[in-house]
């Protein structure tokens, strides 16, 4: 038979709240076989693709998102990490995290060395990007560049990338998470005690984008790693991966001896998961995919799995979360976001539904839902979420699979990689 994605009536009706009909993917090859992976050498595959995209470069070594990213990412390296970890791999872990963690915006920061690229309209151009002002960068102390640029036609090395106007939330975040995440794993405590300070001021600078005291993080459109998708305000993705960052805040400011640090961490990971759950969470059962101040997106968001990930729900209605979002799945794995965009309503890239974030499949933001079923003590769930990602024994691992065709794009793409083997650790899939 020919297989369609289920969209549920509620979803088509309201997902006009938040700014562009619904468009229906319609895949077109036969339903979906269930995949035999064998994920011990799948766990080889993911090693190969991160070896291969770990390079020398004129900023150091760093470990590339993909053969086509000319530097290196705050939250592709932060992910990539985790799974680096938990393939014995700590100590490349521990250098790129260093490289990172280096690129923290302090006081001293020089704003010649940005570039704000104020991709924050589906209109944008080239001409919309600036050099920030010192005043514009100092309100960005404690957080950390998109990117770092090796050399490209466009940008000399070492150039820092603010892919908006403000910096990504997540990427703040996630760099703490990895940072602690380091320690846990390899055992190594110098790291963790070197980036305590850059930890509170990455903690402050998280809760400076708190702007309504709800304990929720806003932000503006295209400030999280759905560049295109325009989703602002509280986007529950972005507090999924807050949530995480708190914890892991927390055990670091207590193992450096900052316990009214730690203390504070622990309590408002409280407030979060509070403000979360009263604020995100719809009467359907599925966390709304943003609220903003003019509009809610009801669309469902493979990555809100991360709120259950990192503990904002108890076991049943995180169970209620993750089956709703399996009804994202299709014949080529679970499409990132459901209904999908008119084309002309999401930018600056542009693409129809089924392709790319506009209802693609991606395999890294398909291993946030298997952690998440890991995390519940659904082993076996995990580990069918992740053998959705592929439709044979893969020899390499893709950014982005077309939910149309199957076309499978960008290979070697290391952070999905590295989320795939968090994923595997996670489901004790292999050793």
């Amino acid at each position: 038979m020919t297989y369609a994605l289920h969209v549920p009536a509620i979803a088509r009706k309201k997902a006009a709240t938040d700014g562009a009909e619904p468009a229906r993917t319609r895949p077109t090859m036969q339903e979906k076989s269930v995949s035999v992976i064998d994920m011990q050498r799948l766990l080889d595959t993911v090693s190969g693709v991160l070896d291969r995209q770990t390079v020398e470069t004129e900023i150091g070594r760093i470990l590339m998102p993909g053969p086509t990213y000319l530097g290196i990412w705050a939250r592709d390296t932060a992910i990539s990490t985790l799974g680096l970890n938990r393939l014995g791999k700590t100590e490349l872990a521990g250098e790129l995290l260093q490289r990172f963690w280096g690129y923290q915006i302090t006081a001293q920061s020089d704003p010649s060395t940005f570039v704000f690229r104020n991709k924050t309209h589906a209109g944008w151009t080239d001409s919309d990007g600036f050099r920030p002002s010192k005043e514009q960068l100092d309100g960005e102390i404690g957080a950390f560049p998109t990117c770092v640029y090796i050399q490209t036609p466009d940008f000399r090395a070492g150039t820092r990338e603010i892919y908006t106007t403000r910096a990504d939330l997540d990427g703040v975040a996630w760099l703490v998470i990895a940072l602690h995440d380091h320690w846990v794993r390899s055992g190594d405590d110098k790291l963790m005690h070197q980036f305590a300070a850059g930890t509170a001021s990455a903690i402050t600078y998280l809760r400076s984008r708190d702007e309504d005291g709800d304990h929720l993080l806003e932000q503006g459109p295209n400030q999280d790693w759905a560049d295109i998708l325009l989703r602002q305000g509280k986007v529950a993705y972005s507090q999924g991966v807050w949530l995480g960052c708190l914890a892991a805040a927390a055990e670091i400011f207590e193992a450096t001896g900052d316990r009214a640090r730690a203390d504070f961490c622990r309590r408002e990971w409280d407030e979060v998961r509070a403000a979360a759950n009263r604020i995100l969470m719809t009467r359907y059962g599925y966390y709304a995919n943003f609220v903003a101040s003019d509009r809610v997106s009801f669309r469902r968001a493979l990555d809100t799995a991360l709120l259950v990930a990192f503990g904002a729900c108890d076991e049943e209605p995180a169970r209620q979360v993750l089956e709703i979002l399996g009804t994202l799945g299709g014949p080529f794995g679970h499409a990132v976001i459901e209904p999908g965009f008119a084309q002309e309503a999401i930018g600056p890239s542009k693409y129809p539904p089924g392709h790319y974030q506009n209802e693609g499949v991606w395999p890294w933001i398909t291993s946030f839902l298997a952690v998440a079923w890991a995390r519940i003590g659904d082993f076996d769930r995990a580990r069918e979420v992740i053998s959705s990602v592929f439709r044979d024994q893969p020899a390499t691992i893709h950014e982005w699979v077309d939910n149309l065709t199957g076309e499978a794009h960008h290979p070697d793409f290391a952070t999905a990689a590295g989320a795939l083997a968090w994923a595997i650790a996670e489901a004790g899939c292999a050793s």
